[in-house]
């Protein structure tokens, strides 16, 4: 394996347009001392970029040497209401990687952590799901083939869910309605009693108004 990493950090939780992004990770070496650690992101569905981290007491990592690592993304990099994730990915001297989130499945674990852009045309107390479809998942979450989405609620993005159609006689209606299954280990903190949930829908009220 390559470096270990841990305890990856990103503030402000929720940063506003004029914000910037400051991530920051621990990294340890594991059986070769660390080379290098770069931070992949990428804003909504566009490529993925990187840049280095650094351990130099100068980019918001505490101080030099001490394995937290730090970089900052820019405020112009995204607007009001888009989604930023990001990955961290470390090298030892031997040339062994490794990545956080790990994800081993691409169709049962996050492959990014993340936030959103505080958005500046939404004022409510109700609770906000915010729903990102890649292009190319379009078809698929409005079918029972399913497809992989990310949801950001309550200061969490949620990377890489399940989404598929829900309902039969409804399946044809204009405003459909879907089921979510999230990721084990990062189960939805859902706004309400009780603990978190693997499995939930959302749920259009064209055939019953009582649902919201």
């Amino acid at each position: 394996p390559g470096p270990l990493i841990e305890d990856i950090q990103h503030t402000p939780k929720v940063p506003t347009d004029t914000d910037d992004l400051r991530i920051t990770a621990r990294v340890r070496s594991t059986f070769q001392p660390v080379a290098g650690v770069t931070l992949r992101y990428r804003i909504l569905f566009g490529a993925e970029t990187g840049i280095p981290m650094w351990d130099d007491g100068t980019h918001g990592d505490g101080a030099a040497g001490d394995g937290l690592y730090g970089a900052t993304l820019p405020a112009d990099l995204a607007s009001p209401g888009q989604m930023i994730r990001y990955r961290v990915v470390a090298t030892d001297t031997a040339g062994a990687t490794s990545r956080w989130p790990l994800f081993p499945n691409p169709v049962a674990s996050p492959e990014y952590l993340g936030t959103i852009v505080q958005p500046t045309n939404l004022v409510t107390g109700l609770p906000v799901f915010h729903l990102f479809v890649a292009p190319n998942q379009l078809a698929g979450i409005d079918s029972e083939s399913g497809g992989r989405v990310s949801l950001f609620l309550d200061g969490e993005l949620y990377d890489n869910a399940y989404m598929e159609l829900r309902g039969n006689t409804s399946a044809g209606l204009n405003k459909k309605s879907h089921r979510l299954e999230f990721n084990r280990g990062h189960e939805l903190r859902h706004p309400g009693p009780g603990g978190k949930v693997r499995k939930s829908a959302l749920l259009a009220e064209y055939l019953d108004p009582t649902y919201l």
